[in-house]
């Protein structure tokens, strides 16, 4: 596969010049005005020249609708149509992984590789940045005076300015960088195989077929164009979809569905198709996913219920830590009352005395008073932001006419984990 991990890989592996490296995509060139333009990704999900154009079956929870995947085709892969962002993971989840026994994969053991494959002319060498990648990053392009006005109001919102996520912190908000150059967007061919080393050999469009094993042992590939043989290794990078299709065609998955499917089993491997619809049909509304519940509140640090990110994550975030799940709760109705919906309310009442129910850590958010009885009666830590100007539905709860009065009223009822 030429993605965005084949071709960095083709690149990184040549530069051992004792070895010949075979790279096979499925589509063309992936060259094109469009997938050169950084705005040119508009005119290029839904093109079958460039986007394999995969979609899900009908999800019956979904109204039956189908959901789209668009998936880069053509050297360069996905990284020929995505929005360009440049990111990188959370220390916390690195070091997590270290933690149960990954070895190699703390932030510190992954950090010099971040370093080795981008290069932010616009920022010092230092510890997180470095000038040899080639991978270039720019700031994003697209920075007005609206951009500006939103961070703003993020940082009266209780947000933090972070202008450089690349750090150890991903938390605040600010203009990210992006994996532009010259007007041009930084695909991972453009990257890594701008100039093909001579001991590289590129087939394209130029399908895997399956892989050809002797006994257990992977040797080569069958392809649209015959076979070809390894004297070292085979590196699977068709991504998330074709990789694993890859295996299961060559005989290598779940031992039920390859029955099924009349293929020649060479290795079983992974959850059967029974094991994961049984998943599937564990994930039915509130009351009927009590065991994916458990599992959820087993493996995962904290749960926020909040009408809004802002009233409540960047507090909660700088206090306690990234936390591994959020939980943006919104309702939409028109019997309101005081400013709220009774059925909002009776949802959110159900939501958080359920999380609670079943032993989950829950803070809970909130900006009414309706808001605040209901996180009182059901015992929860309480964040509140007051709103910049008093609703009337504060006014008729007795001795609050300020902002002052309000928020002493809510330290002397509340248990506060923060505020901004």
């Amino acid at each position: 596969g030429g993605g965005s991990a084949g071709c960095t890989l083709a690149s990184r592996l040549c530069e051992n010049k004792d070895v010949n490296v075979l790279l096979i995509e499925a589509g063309g060139s992936g060259k094109s005005l469009f997938t050169q333009m950084p705005g040119g990704n508009g005119y290029i999900f839904g093109n079958p020249k460039f986007d394999w154009c995969l979609e899900s079956i009908p999800q019956p929870r979904l109204n039956n609708r189908k959901i789209l995947y668009p998936r880069g085709k053509g050297l360069g892969g996905s990284s020929l149509l995505n929005g360009m962002i440049y990111m990188r993971g959370a220390p916390g989840d690195f070091n997590r992984w270290r933690q149960k026994g990954l070895n190699g994969w703390s932030y510190e053991d992954v950090l010099p590789y971040f370093k080795k494959s981008a290069s932010a002319y616009h920022r010092k060498e230092d510890k997180y940045h470095s000038h040899s990648g080639p991978l270039k990053l720019t700031p994003a392009g697209n920075y007005n005076l609206v951009d500006e006005a939103f961070i703003n109001a993020c940082v009266e919102a209780g947000s933090e300015i972070n202008n450089d996520f690349y750090n150890e912190s991903l938390n605040g908000v600010g203009r990210y960088d992006v994996k532009v150059w010259n007007g041009k967007r930084q695909s991972s061919a453009e990257a890594y195989l701008k100039y093909k080393p001579k001991n590289l050999t590129i087939y394209k469009n130029t399908s895997v077929i399956k892989i050809l094993f002797k006994q257990s042992k992977a040797i080569g590939l069958l392809l649209t164009k015959g076979k070809v043989y390894a004297s070292s290794e085979i590196i699977l990078s068709l991504g998330a979809f074709g990789s694993p299709k890859c295996l299961m065609l060559s005989g290598v998955g779940p031992y039920e569905h390859l029955k099924d499917m009349r293929i020649d089993l060479v290795k079983s491997i992974g959850l059967s198709f029974s094991e994961i619809q049984s998943l599937v049909d564990r994930m039915e509304p509130f009351e009927g996913a009590r065991e994916f519940i458990d599992w959820i509140r087993d493996n995962f640090q904290l749960t926020i219920v909040s009408d809004s990110f802002y009233e409540l994550a960047w507090p909660l975030l700088r206090k306690l830590g990234t936390p591994s799940i959020n939980c943006h709760y919104l309702d939409i109705e028109n019997n309101e009352l005081k400013g709220y919906t009774l059925r909002q309310l009776e949802n959110k009442k159900k939501v958080v005395q359920g999380l609670k129910d079943m032993k989950f850590k829950v803070f809970a958010s909130g900006d009414s008073y309706n808001d605040i009885q209901m996180l009182q009666e059901a015992d929860l830590g309480v964040f509140f932001q007051a709103p910049k100007h008093i609703r009337e539905e504060f006014k008729e709860i007795d001795g609050v006419e300020s902002h002052a009065d309000l928020k002493n009223l809510l330290i002397e009822n509340s248990s506060f984990i923060g505020r901004t």
